[in-house]
């Protein structure tokens, strides 16, 4: 084996034309690689039978761990979901899946089934892939089936650009007490104050999420102030990704800041060593919202 093989990590060829006839050629570069550990084909048009022979390859390759592969925008679409979703269980050493954009539509639901079943990837990216499905309910109680099953070892997830509005709101409901997510991107999913709302509800009491991010969800000052709100009973979020979109598109910009200065504050206080979640005194009772306009917040120290 040429010694290049051996110590390449980094593969990255995207944004161009990988056609049916190099798919044997792919399969045996990915076979004979042993430290490979980033896969790039973003950009790329996938063949279905290259797909194939790539995560055979990919399979195969006993001395590969902790893969990074990134499928961004290749095209795969119904068909291309369905074959990785068939060949998931046997591709144990990604732990990193990209999947962003490929107008996987309803094919989506069955590839997170498949997920069940594999033990591996703890970092999954879906976004913008919905283009002309209607009804999103069945891939939304699949997603919350999978996060909550016992065998997830997703902790970073992207759903961004869905658009998948108030049926998004059961899966915010779920983050309240999940212990795996560590990451989550809610961007471009249209939750209104509503999903706002639901999503305070859970950030009040969760104890596992470091990292958020939900621009461009049509979010206005009450939502915010809900936000802001569950975010003072928060000890463990640690990153908030600031909603540029959300601030710029409202009348009312200069008080939705006011709420978002006060969330990256919690953040920044969180990030502090001095800081530890078990150990502050404020303690979290319970937390209520009475209205529709108020959110009232309950708390005791102890």
């Amino acid at each position: 084996m040429k010694e290049w093989k051996k110590q390449l990590t980094k593969f990255s060829v995207n944004k161009n034309n990988v056609s049916s006839s190099y798919c044997n050629k792919v399969n045996r570069f990915i076979v004979t690689c042993q430290d490979l550990n980033h896969i790039d084909l973003s950009g790329c048009k996938m063949p279905l039978d290259v797909l194939k022979l790539l995560i055979s390859g990919l399979s195969d390759n006993i001395l590969l761990t902790e893969v990074y592969l990134n499928l961004a925008s290749c095209e795969l679409g119904i068909s291309g979901l369905r074959q990785l979703a068939s060949q998931l269980p046997s591709l144990t050493n990604v732990t990193s899946l990209i999947l962003k954009n490929n107008e996987g539509e309803g094919e989506l639901t069955t590839l997170l089934a498949a997920l069940h079943s594999h033990k591996g990837v703890k970092h999954l990216d879906i976004s913008e892939n919905f283009n002309k499905l209607k009804d999103k309910s069945n891939f939304v109680k699949t997603l919350i089936s999978l996060i909550e099953s016992e065998g997830s070892t997703i902790q970073s997830l992207n759903i961004s650009n869905l658009k998948l509005k108030s049926e998004l709101n059961p899966f915010l409901g779920c983050l309240a007490y999940n212990k795996k997510l560590m990451e989550v991107d809610l961007s471009g999913n249209g939750i209104l104050n509503s999903g706002a709302r639901v999503l305070a509800q859970s950030l009040s009491v969760n104890k596992t999420l470091r990292k958020i991010a939900l621009d461009n969800n049509q979010i206005s000052l009450q939502g915010f102030k809900d936000l802001a709100a569950a975010f003072s009973l928060n000890t463990t979020l640690q990153s908030l990704v600031y909603p540029y979109q959300d601030i710029g598109s409202s009348s009312r910009s200069h008080e939705i800041a006011a709420c978002i200065n006060k969330m990256t504050s919690v953040v920044e206080k969180n990030n502090s060593p001095d800081i530890a979640g078990d150990d502050l005194l404020l303690h979290q009772q319970y937390f209520i919202l009475n209205s529709s306009e108020n959110l009232q917040l309950d708390k005791a120290v102890v």
